[in-house]
């Protein structure tokens, strides 16, 4: 297997490569299927790259907001003209040239746990409509999948495809254009063509050449997030252990950081489109993995365990005085998907909660008695560490320790 970082050494002159940037300009374009945390902000590099481009989504309400610069992932005053739900006018702009399809609509998992590849189908049907095999069109998918779907979804149906999974995190939209990317295709006659039009948008490009090169892309996807689904349940279990011990998982990782090789994961809810889901994708398999299957369940249990906790302590108090502080699935993030906080605040429908980045209407803290911290949004930590000599008179519940450090503040605080 070889790992390619640069032009170079798939074997392009500078000539060569000036020649193949000029025809990328001129007759190549791009379509990005699906707008979402992916799909924008790679759509945004490749109009600032100078690569003529298109966004589409299905959704007449996702283009509104990014007309309106209204959709919390990224501003997007720049591509407003260039995304559309019309799937005519993607039609329209797929003719003469070459066209490379890009995929970055989300795989998640149903009701079940069982795999959903409804998106990404759909999607994929719809861009047969549109390849041309005489043009020599490429489709990339950037969507997570299992092991061998790429192949098992496109090999009878394009020519040319390549598979380069999503490194994206919601926090960091902007960066994308410097986080490390890979690139499998399946066929070595595009390498040169999709790496150069690729690093047009990603400074940190790598190519995997291999006959399993897709397959192993896949494979990379996947534990990449499930080590952290599997670690981060190592510390929710670990969390309990030391309560059960009389002492807090907190005090615990301080010490054990002065190892120079200690990894710093914590205890906390797991969500989102890629811990919370990936892991599926694997255990669905039927195949022998026991350790990840586990490490799933303790982090789906960790709601419940939550919901338990918390409502051991606030039935002693009234519930007009307790507000649930964070719904997304994780610090600084306007998401809700798969968030564990979220269910835990529909599950105490009855009592108030507040979230900066979701809600429109701010609560004022002074007029409550009893905090639940549940997601650790910037402003709440602000909040807190500003008015330390007011915390006496408030009661925190802190699941996950996230004001530790100020527990003695507090005139009652408490956590797992």
């Amino acid at each position: 297997m070889e790992i390619i970082k640069s032009l170079k050494n798939i074997g392009h002159s500078k000539n060569s490569i000036k020649h193949l940037e000029r025809y990328t300009k001129k007759y190549v374009k791009v379509v990005v299927f699906g707008l979402g945390y992916i799909g924008i902000p790679l759509l945004k590099q490749f109009k600032q790259s100078g690569i003529k481009c298109l966004g589409y989504d299905i959704s007449e309400k996702r283009i509104q907001e990014i007309q309106n610069n209204t959709t919390k992932i990224a501003n997007t005053n720049d591509i407003k003209d260039i995304c559309t739900f019309d799937f005519e006018k993607v039609k329209e702009f797929s003719k003469p040239e070459r066209i490379v399809y890009i995929c970055c609509v989300p795989t998640l998992v149903k009701e079940d746990y069982s795999n959903d590849y409804s998106a990404l189908e759909n999607s994929l049907d719809s861009i047969k409509s549109l390849y041309s095999w005489m043009k020599d069109d490429i489709l990339v998918i950037e969507s997570t999948v299992g092991i061998g779907k790429v192949d098992e979804l496109c090999k009878k149906r394009f020519k040319f495809y390549c598979y380069s999974p999503e490194r994206i995190s919601p926090n960091d939209n902007d960066k994308v254009g410097s986080i490390d990317k890979l690139l499998a295709t399946n066929n070595k006659r595009i390498d040169k063509f999709i790496f150069s039009l690729y690093k047009k948008a990603i400074n940190n490009l790598y190519l995997i050449r291999d006959d399993n090169s897709i397959k192993i892309a896949e494979a990379s996807k996947l534990i990449e997030n499930t080590q952290r689904d599997v670690n981060i349940a190592l510390m929710n279990e670990y969390q309990l252990f030391c309560s059960q011990n009389k002492i807090n998982i907190k005090d615990v990782l301080n010490v054990a950081g002065t190892k120079w090789n200690f990894a710093n994961y914590q205890p906390g809810l797991v969500g989102g489109q890629c811990i919370g889901v990936d892991p599926y994708y694997i255990i669905n398999e039927n195949m022998n993995t026991p350790l990840i299957k586990l490490a799933r369940e303790t982090n789906e249990n960790r709601i419940s365990e939550t919901i338990n906790f918390v409502e051991n302590i606030i039935k002693d108090y009234n519930k007009e005085d307790i507000l649930i502080l964070g719904k997304t699935y994780k610090p600084n993030c306007a998401s809700v998907e798969n968030s564990g906080a979220f269910k835990i605040c529909k599950y105490f429908n009855d009592i108030q909660s507040y979230d900066p980045l979701i809600d429109l209407v701010e609560v004022p803290f002074q007029n409550k008695k009893v905090f639940v911290l549940l997601v650790n949004q910037k402003d709440f930590s602000i909040y807190f560490n500003n008015h330390i000599k007011s915390l006496k008179n408030f009661i925190m519940i802190d699941p996950f320790g996230y004001l530790y450090n100020l527990k003695h503040k507090f005139q009652m605080y408490y956590t797992l």
